[in-house]
């Protein structure tokens, strides 16, 4: 029996191209003869730097090597510890968009190399939800479609939470449990979607919501690493709204990271490749 086809891990090749591109002047510097696309010595040399001018102590030659090793192992081995992706980040002085790339990407893996970001044992590939507002500027319809990869235990349920006051589910693909509240105006079920280890497969299902005040607003919280994250609002009034905006926010404090306007349309799409400990969506005015 051959081994399952593995997923290609992309934090290494990620940051080796923001390092050959985008950051490519910060260390271009620091390099004492030219080697590959990246110098590794030379990003290590910033790190040092950073760390002098943080610490204010140098860097030993030992230590400086140790850089070296952790450099060379993030890109050539996609091996980063948080703290060492977050020296990264502050030395070179990282963008927001690619800080929260690189961290959405750092995930560990099982024995098989396949992502794994929680206990449920499965990874999303891909999802893409569509929501539909009426007219008084309320979500009232919610469709989703998922692509999951169990991981090597395999996958028996999948569970779908909703922030409303009440809510009615359907699957398209897959049984589904009662609705439950497991918390204030918050739904939880489980879609029963049986995969063996590694297999692939397609979650889709329909929602209809029902809110008690406005609520001018539609997200996606990834708790996990989802990757190819698509979200798209429409709205049912004859005129859009008159303010658009597309926020990043923080589930766990509910902080706003990134607001940005959008043109006024009836349609409000985004697309990310990857998220992970992050709420993306719209809100409206």
């Amino acid at each position: 029996m051959s081994n399952p086809q593995r997923p290609k891990l992309f934090i290494g090749n990620f940051l080796t191209e923001l390092l050959a591109t985008k950051y490519k002047p910060t260390w271009l510097p620091y390099e004492q003869r030219r080697r590959n696309i990246v110098n590794t010595k030379a990003v290590a040399r910033v790190l040092a730097a950073h760390i002098e001018k943080s610490d204010g102590q140098s860097v030993s030659d030992v230590e400086l090597k140790r850089l070296c090793d952790k450099v060379s192992r993030a890109l050539n081995q996609n091996i980063v510890q948080p703290p060492t992706l977050k020296l990264f980040v502050e030395a070179f002085a990282m963008d927001k968009s690619d800080e929260v790339q690189l961290f959405a990407l750092l995930s560990p893996v099982d024995a098989q190399g396949v992502p794994q970001t929680s206990i449920d044992n499965y990874t999303i590939l891909s999802s893409r939800d569509v929501c539909v507002v009426n007219a008084s500027g309320v979500p009232t319809r919610q469709e989703t479609m998922q692509i999951v990869r169990a991981g090597a235990a395999g996958l028996s349920t999948y569970a779908i939470t909703f922030d409303t006051d009440s809510v009615v589910c359907e699957t398209i693909l897959g049984r589904i449990s009662p609705l439950e509240k497991t918390g204030p105006r918050r739904w939880t079920a489980h879609i029963t979607r049986p995969l063996a280890p590694y297999q692939t497969g397609v979650i889709k299902y329909a929602a209809v919501f029902n809110y008690s005040r406005p609520h001018p607003y539609f997200a996606r919280t990834a708790t996990r690493l989802m990757r190819d994250v698509s979200i798209t609002v429409v709205f049912q009034s004859v005129q859009p709204p008159q303010r658009i905006l597309r926020t990043w926010q923080v589930p766990a404090t509910g902080g706003y990271i990134e607001e940005r306007y959008l043109p006024r349309d009836n349609k409000a799409h985004c697309a990310v490749e990857m998220l992970q400990d992050l709420r993306l969506g719209f809100r409206w005015e």
